[in-house]
């Protein structure tokens, strides 16, 4: 038992000293995804492997296509017949799930959730008028919103061929955005009383609402593993937006970059959290943003040269390697990109691994420290 205890508490220090030496990292390179051959693109969601989706218009800008960013190659990945279609998440099996129009002519449009592995999309289809998928966990369970006859958005949990109503949390209305490897989703809920809405969590059947920041609405954007949420939140004054954090039962305000409106938009499993942020009450100037180390950082403060001439805007996934999917703009473009740490994760482990040797070597009784199977990069 002393040995094991031992052992704990090196792989504590060390795991902390790794945490210090990635939060030295002094800049991220940025690289463009490119368009599906017209003028913009926007990134949403990365996997373990460094797979983004989103969606891009196609050449003319006659439509925006859900895509698959593998490489350097993007990949069309067409509609469910109407115009447009956008990938929203994507899980390290690299299966997509977004929304697409139907070729059904309005008004009113009809759009449905998608799957697809990279060939024909899925049509997850709908209890009622539309459905929205949200988010993919590594098992493919899918979450988002489908919508009554009357509209009425409720959230839903898709496994194969069902979909689950998640309840509400005493409103009429609920959305789900996240879902973890464990099953556990988050979203947003009215709650008995239809002006306020709060974020929700959801296990083992139950849907629990997690409070605000002291306004009257809140909103959970993901879950990680560890079941640590993330979204955001009006403050008291019912007019301010702040990111929150929620972990062990308490919700925390992350701040912003100086203006009163900033969310928070994914957090990974070593708790590393990016979102957006503006710098002023004006909403004149908005900046993505990355917290670590219990601190929020403006992403294009940390460009290295790649980024020359570019403004990050919204930061909207980060994988357990650091790898970033965001929506940045130069000179009057605007494009989904990649943000990667300089130097790479993989030096920081080393240095990481370097700590647990020095420590175990001088920890009498420790067992030997093991090496992590090596993560896939994205």
């Amino acid at each position: 038992m002393e040995r094991q205890i031992g052992f704990r508490k090196v792989i504590t220090v060390g795991l902390a000293l790794l945490a210090a030496a990635s939060a030295a990292a002094q800049s991220y390179r940025l690289t463009d995804l490119g368009t599906l051959g017209g003028s913009v693109s926007v990134a949403y969601g990365i996997n373990s492997s460094g797979q983004i989706t989103g969606y891009a218009y196609t050449q003319g800008d006659v439509a925006e296509h859900a895509y698959r960013y593998s490489g350097s190659t993007m990949q069309d990945l067409g509609t469910l017949g109407g115009v447009s279609s956008g990938g929203n998440a994507i899980n390290d099996s690299g299966v997509v799930t977004g929304t697409s129009l139907l070729a059904i002519p309005g008004p009113p449009s009809i759009s449905h959730g998608f799957r697809t592995n990279g060939s024909l999309l899925d049509d997850l289809g709908s209890p009622g008028r539309d459905s929205d998928a949200h988010g993919i966990n590594s098992s493919g369970q899918i979450v988002g919103d489908w919508h009554t006859s009357s509209n009425v958005p409720r959230a839903f949990l898709y496994s194969g061929t069902l979909f689950l109503d998640l309840g509400t949390l005493g409103g009429e209305q609920a959305w789900a955005h996240s879902i973890n490897d464990s099953g556990v989703i988050v979203g947003i809920s009215s709650v008995g009383i239809e002006s306020i809405s709060h974020a929700f969590r959801y296990k083992d059947g139950t849907m629990e609402d997690i409070g605000s920041l002291g306004g009257s609405y809140s909103e959970a954007a993901s879950i990680n593993n560890s079941g640590d949420i993330v979204g955001f939140s009006l403050i008291a004054d019912d007019s301010t937006q702040h990111p929150f954090l929620y972990s062990g039962g308490t919700m925390q305000d992350l701040g912003t970059l100086g203006g009163n409106v900033s969310h928070a938009f994914d957090i990974n499993n070593v708790g590393q959290i990016v979102g957006w942020s503006n710098t002023d009450d004006y909403g004149n100037d908005y900046r993505a943003f990355l917290y670590s180390g219990g601190s929020m950082s403006d992403i294009n403060g940390l460009l290295d040269a790649s980024g020359t001439g570019w403004k990050v805007l919204y930061a909207n996934s980060i994988n357990d390697s650091g790898w970033i999917a965001a929506t940045a703009e130069k000179d009057g473009q605007t494009r989904g990109v990649l943000l990667t740490p300089v130097p790479e994760p993989a030096s920081f482990l080393l240095i990481g691994m370097g700590a647990l040797a020095l420590i175990r070597r001088r920890t009498p009784g420790c067992p030997r420290a093991t090496a992590p199977a090596s993560s896939q990069a994205r």
